[in-house]
């Protein structure tokens, strides 16, 4: 037992403890289950001799032909079998004789040999007989013998053996399938298949029993235990006539066609248009005569009764066949162009046995398990190369596995009729032809024969079409043909027609097929012209035949006959002046057909000459541009009237009109009719040369003339005065002629245009951007722009700068700062008195007059002691002052309170009109009253110190101050409550203080009492004091809170407060002015903690 196998064991113990709560914990991503698809008509010829083929991944051997290489087209095996099935790594098959063959991965004893050796060749079980069908799960397989029981063996982790033994974690060997409760076998199944870890049976009375994994309700008896080792029934499923399995799913039909699902439906393969996992059967939504179902790992499959396949579930890679990627929670129909028979899933792929016999598939591709030769994913079906049979499709993982009959033979006799016209030719060329197999037939006639087309071509062509008589055909042979290319000797058609306007018959021949004779046939046509009408021609093939109304030719060729007629029209012709010519027409009729072609030549007569036509058609004339145009040709359209017009045979030439320029060349004078002169048009200065006028009519600009004298001419040449127009600030400079209308436009837009100046009095508008003007002189005009002026308006109290005061182009962007004077602050611009910004520097575009103004503003100085406010400010501004006195101890502000609101008020405002200095000041409470004594002979001293004390609280926290002059000796001080104002105790003590030195006791703790009066101290020194001279000086006591010693609020800057804890005082001078923390030295810098100390809190 290796390793794996043990690990195996407890996984399966922990999931039956757990009793559904399973994580299979394999490192295989990949589905491996079985669904064998099979047809009626492919069981009905199980006995007939069928091979295995397979294709797509093969890394254990699964493909079963004796290598690990994988393959994307059929690969076929030797193995003869009726039935076929796929898992994850391995396959199996059974053959006529009941035997089963196994191949692939055997980690865990799925090839049912006894052994745990993988095989890459096909092997069959010699323990199992009268097998009528295999299934194949993940790493387990299934057999249903002909007696109607169940074999299985591999992988039973899970119990999906159905074996019943809860210590059986694996089977080398078949073992049979015990009935329900482990009673017994299962009998009279007709169907097996199988998912990952579970399995699924048919039993002939069409009640489904499934056992295994029941993770996802898989075994459908609406149980939420984690598995059963025993067959238990669907609950609620009857009637049922085929089964299918995915990983985690099932799918049935019943015998009414509907359809049903139970298990997993994370990606919606219970088709109910839900993803809600279920333990009993629920209707697949929308499909009804069904015929077949298949599962894959995600998705589910069904063929209808009119051969259509649907699909739903998981659609990542393509596997519906519905050309998108898109998952679908209820049935959709695959895209598939033919019928279908059976379908099979893989983990994404898909596999559909075809009405036509092909095999199709769909899905991943990535090992080449659809079998089109390549690694695409396909969305919608193609087919599998070169599978054409009848086939039992099944689906592993990532591999394909089909059962196809051995080919059948049939022959193929091919002749030609008569064999002396043409020749037959067949590829392949053979004496017998497995089915399905393509062939192509080909016909050939012999030089001057003609091929007309097949008999006995099978009804189903791949390609090349019976319809036309095609000569290339190929078709797959699925039967015994006997197909005949006929051919004929040499053939001519023979046809005709008229158009309208007539009639066309043969008296000799009708239109057909006729043989190619010698001599050839001649057949004789007649055209009829109807009333109007008259023949025009014969074409034969397109071709003009000739203009007769009778037509014979020779018949030696395909050859149709088009009889044309057209209406019937009139051609008259004169002359003009009378009797100066005559005119020739041919042929000479009285009616021409319209479509004729007509000719025409004037002759003029003695000292005549041809001058010109008149009255001819807009047809294409041909010869009026040959000689002197007097012979033409054209076509007949309509009912002509035309005149040939002669004149005298000379002609005179004279010169008009000229004036600003001349015309030389040729001179004035008597010409022969038709002579050419050549003229040339020379302006004068200023002017122009714009057209030649013969005989008043415009005859061009170019300033040489060549002139046919085809009559009296009078050629006059027409020259124009120019004139200079200058635009300034716009376009339309130039030079042109007097009274030329010119377009001109001013370089500004509409909206800064102002007008235009100078030479206007032929300008259409000079108060159009856009304008006219006429040229009767030289002019020049200029656009001019509107313009915006800048003033500067107040600025007491600094200055502007930037772009001066003036005028300036419409819209022009000036820019323009402000600068204050001592003691003033710039407060905002104002333009055109509108608040314009408070930054100093000032972008302005002038689209229109502006007048700037700066606000300035004077500042003074407010200082406020004992509260906050301080700073400076703008005249007239109103300040907040708040002191730093709760408002009960507040008393009042002092100093320039003039403008001060409220004097009484600890918060209140002043008015700013001055530099000032406020004060706020605390109220009084009654003094310490401090006893002095001395020893004998000394005086005694008294001396009341104001100081704030708050009489209300419990306690107090006094600095006493003692100094003691005279004496060399230590001096002891003592201070200690006076009798009547306390309890007497001493308060501190020290035997210790040097004499002429200063002594300072504190903080001291004072307890009092609520309620009495004023704390009397007594200070007593004591010591070896000498003479009168001795002096005690007048005690100083305070309370801790006075820090600063100035009877009112504290400072509230933390440096200065720990300045003085740590005995800086207002004179520079170090002392410990309290010893808050009792440590005789520096004060405490943490701020909380000196809080908790100032609060009393030791």
């Amino acid at each position: 037992m290796s390793v794996r196998h043990v690990k195996c064991v407890e996984a399966r113990t922990v999931a039956r403890i757990l009793d559904g709560g399973l994580d299979r914990g394999r490192l295989a991503i990949a589905l491996a289950w079985l669904l064998v698809l099979a047809l009626a008509a492919a069981q009905a010829s199980a006995a007939e001799p069928s091979r295995v083929w397979s294709w797509g991944a093969n890394g254990r051997g699964q493909l079963g032909d004796g290598t690990e290489v994988g393959s994307n087209v059929p690969v076929m095996l030797q193995t003869l079998a009726v039935r076929a099935a796929a898992g994850e790594e391995h396959s199996l098959a059974c053959d006529a004789s009941g035997y089963v063959w196994t191949w692939g991965s055997n980690d865990w004893g799925q090839l049912g040999n006894g052994t745990w050796d993988s095989s890459s060749t096909p092997a069959y079980l010699t323990s199992l007989t009268s097998v009528q069908a295999v299934a194949a799960g993940g790493y387990s397989s299934a057999a249903l013998d002909s007696d109607g029981y169940v074999w299985t063996w591999g992988d039973n982790w899970i119990g999906q053996l159905g074996h019943g033994d809860p210590d059986e974690y694996w089977s080398l060997v078949p073992a049979p399938v015990v009935g329900q409760g482990g009673s017994g076998y299962l009998s009279t199944v007709q169907a097996i298949a199988s998912g990952y870890t579970h399995m699924v049976a048919l039993k002939q009375d069409g009640t489904v029993w499934t056992w295994g994994s029941n993770q996802y309700g898989q075994l459908g008896n609406g149980s939420s235990a984690g598995y059963s080792l025993t067959p238990v029934q669907v609950t609620t499923l009857a009637n049922v006539k085929a089964i299918a399995a995915g990983w985690d799913h099932c799918v049935a039909v019943k015998t009414d066609g509907t359809v049903w699902a139970w298990g997993r439906n994370d990606n919606g393969q219970l088709g109910n248009n839900s993803i809600t996992s279920s333990n009993v059967p629920v209707q697949v939504s929308g499909l009804s005569g069904v015929d077949a179902v298949g599962a894959g790992a995600y998705h589910s499959l069904a063929v209808k009764n009119d051969d259509t396949v649907w699909a739903w579930g998981a659609n990542g890679s393509g596997q519906l066949g519905d050309g998108t990627t898109t998952e679908r929670h209820t049935a959709v129909q695959m895209a598939l162009a033919t019928g279908a028979e059976a379908v099979a899933g893989g983990q994404e792929h898909t596999l559909i046995k075809g009405a036509n016999r092909w095999v199709y598939a769909c899905g991943a591709n990535g090992s080449g398990q659809l079998g089109d030769g390549t690694y695409d994913t396909r969305t919608t079906p193609v087919r599998v190369q070169e599978l054409r049979k009848d086939v039992t499709v099944a689906c592993g993982s990532w591999h394909t596995v089909l059962v196809i009959e051995d080919p059948i033979q049939y022959t193929l006799a091919l002749t030609a009729d008569p064999a002396s016209k043409g020749t037959v030719a067949v590829t392949p060329n053979l004496a017998t032809y497995d089915e399905g197999e393509l062939v192509t037939i080909e016909a050939h006639a012999n030089p001057g024969e003609f091929f007309t087309g097949w008999d006995g071509l099978p009804s189903e062509i791949v390609s090349g079409t019976t319809s036309s008589g095609g000569s290339v055909i190929q078709f797959n042979i699925i039967e015994n043909l006997d197909i005949t290319a006929n051919f004929e000797g040499p053939m001519v058609w023979f046809s005709y027609e008229a158009t309208a306007g007539g009639s066309v018959s043969c008296l000799n021949m009708t239109p057909g097929r006729y043989d190619v004779t010698d001599p050839p046939s001649q057949p004789f046509l007649m055209a009829s012209a109807d009333s109007g009408y008259g023949f025009l021609k014969w074409l034969i093939n397109g071709e003009p035949a000739g203009t007769n109304t009778t037509l014979v030719f020779d018949l030696v060729k395909d050859s149709h006959v088009v009889g044309v007629f057209a209406p019937r029209r009139t051609v008259i012709v004169s002359v003009l002046p009378t009797a100066t010519g005559t005119v020739t027409k041919t042929p000479n009729k009285v009616f021409y057909v319209e479509g004729e072609t007509v000719t025409l030549k004037a002759n003029p007569a003695s000292g005549y000459a041809f001058s010109h036509w008149t009255g001819l058609p807009d047809a294409p004339i041909s010869g009026l541009d040959v000689g002197d145009g007097s012979l033409i040709s054209f076509t007949v359209c309509e009912n002509h009237r035309i005149t040939a017009n002669f004149a005298s045979s000379t002609v005179t030439l004279a010169y008009g009109d000229h004036t600003g320029g001349d015309i030389t060349g040729d001179p004035p004078g008597t010409y022969p009719f038709g002579a050419t002169v050549n003229l040339h048009a020379s302006p004068h200065a200023n002017y122009r040369f714009v057209k030649w006028t013969v005989n008043g009519a415009d005859a061009g600009m170019d300033d040489d003339l060549a002139l046919v004298l085809n009559g009296n001419k009078t050629v006059a040449a027409v020259f124009a005065y120019q004139y200079t127009l200058t635009v300034a600030h716009g376009s339309g400079s130039g030079v042109y002629d007097s009274g030329a209308v010119v377009e001109i436009v001013a370089d500004y837009p509409p909206a800064e245009f102002d007008q235009w100046t100078g030479d206007v009095a032929t300008v259409a508008n000079v108060l159009s951007a856009t304008t006219t003007i006429t040229m009767t002189g030289n002019y020049t005009v200029t656009a001019t722009r509107k313009m915006a002026s800048l003033t500067y308006g107040d600025h007491a109290g600094g200055e502007i700068t930037g772009d001066p005061e003036g005028t300036y182009p419409l819209n022009t962007t000036v820019n323009l700062h402000a600068s204050a004077h001592a003691n003033y602050r710039f407060v905002r611009w104002l333009v055109n008195g509108g608040d314009a910004g408070s930054n100093p520097d000032l972008e302005l575009v002038l689209d229109g007059d502006k007048t700037v103004a700066a606000v300035f503003a004077y500042q003074y100085t407010l200082t406020v002691v004992h509260g906050s406010g301080s700073g400076v400010y703008d005249d007239g501004a109103v300040v907040e002052i708040v002191a730093d006195y709760p408002p009960a101890e507040f008393d009042q502000w002092t100093g320039d309170v003039a403008t001060v609101a409220n004097v009484l008020s600890a918060t209140t405002t002043i008015t700013m009109t001055g530099d000032y200095t406020v004060t706020a000041t605390a109220k009084q409470t009654e003094p310490l009253e401090v006893t002095v004594a001395m020893e004998e002979g000394l005086d005694w001293v008294y001396q009341n110190i104001p100081a704030s004390i708050n009489n209300g609280g419990h306690c107090l926290w006094l600095e006493v101050t003692v100094v003691a002059w005279g004496g060399n000796e230590s001096v002891t001080v003592t201070v200690a409550k006076e009798a009547g104002s306390g309890s007497g105790e001493v308060i501190v003590e020290d035997d210790d203080v040097d004499p002429m030195v200063k002594w300072i006791v504190g903080p001291t703790r004072v307890d009092k009492t609520t309620g009495v009066g004023p704390l009397v101290l007594r200070v007593t020194a004591t010591g070896n004091v000498q003479g009168e001279d001795v002096v005690l000086v007048p005690v100083t006591v305070r309370p801790l809170g006075d820090i600063d010693g100035n009877g009112g609020a504290e400072p509230t800057d933390t440096s200065l407060l720990i300045n003085k804890l740590n005995g800086m005082d207002s004179s520079g001078m170090h002392r410990y002015a309290f010893d808050l923390d009792r440590n005789g030295g520096a004060e405490p810098t943490d701020l909380s903690m000196l809080t908790n100390i100032l609060n009393g809190m030791l």
